[in-house]
């Protein structure tokens, strides 16, 4: 599921996939040479796999596999050095399991696609994104869009944190929730999170037209934790919890 689209909008843009896009078999002969080109697409979150891509695998990466304190996209750069093995081109994410401690990253897991055409590929993708952010937009971008959420966890699961603006408290987040707010003021803002004398806080430059996903919790001690997180890895989480 994508974020803010209502039925019709998905239904127009898988429509565009099914009849925009050749099989597989359809334009294999026709395949570009890429000259060596070996870039991995990530498919975009929530939206199903066209004809044009072949499966070949699917790989894990596990969390010791990272160096200590790595990112979500040196996992990711990983996938797709293991996507190259497998001779493929696509990587649709289908998990990310948070780490077992703190010195690793989160277990991903992906499946690995073929695609018959590259560009090709790469152009439906470049469609959906603009598909997409028309819809949260508009044709006049007067607003940024943030997501804030904070997943289910065992730790300080009974805790509500004050959510916090500019030192204009907008609400309490409980375990498990998320919410978005649209920001009509380009420029720094601040966003934290607090529960007694515990605060948790980020500096945001922020942008019309761009969409940020900010992750909070809390941690054993307890401690508040906030964090702006990879889109891609912050639109998957915040579309994982829509769907429980």
């Amino acid at each position: 599921m994508i974020n803010n689209l209502n039925l019709k909008k998905i239904f127009l843009i898988l429509l565009y996939i099914h009849f925009a896009t050749p099989s597989f078999e359809q334009i294999q002969s026709a395949k570009e040479d890429t000259n060596g080109d070996s870039t991995i697409l990530v498919w975009p979150c929530g939206v199903p796999i066209p004809e044009n891509c072949k499966e070949m695998g699917n790989i894990i990466i596990n969390g010791n596999e990272c160096p200590a304190g790595c990112t979500f996209q040196s996992a990711l750069n990983l996938a797709k050095n293991k996507a190259k093995d497998l001779r493929g081109d696509v990587l649709r994410l289908n998990a990310i399991k948070d780490s077992k401690t703190e010195n690793s990253c989160d277990e991903l897991d992906a499946t690995v696609y073929l695609s018959s055409s590259l560009i090709h590929t790469g152009k439906i993708i470049n469609r959906i994104n603009d598909s997409v952010k028309k819809v949260r937009f508009g044709n006049d971008s007067t607003y940024a869009i943030v997501y804030i959420y904070r997943p289910g966890k065992f730790a300080g699961s009974a805790l509500k944190l004050n959510m916090y603006v500019n030192d204009s408290l907008l609400c309490k987040v409980k375990n498990n929730s998320m919410f978005e707010i649209k920001i009509k003021k380009e420029g720094k803002t601040t966003f934290s999170v607090e529960k007694q004398f515990y605060v948790a806080s980020l500096e945001l430059p922020v942008k019309f037209g761009h969409v940020y996903y900010i992750r909070c919790g809390v941690k054993f001690g307890p401690k508040t934790t906030m964090e702006l997180v990879d889109n891609r890895l912050g639109e998957f989480e915040y579309n994982s919890m829509q769907k429980h």
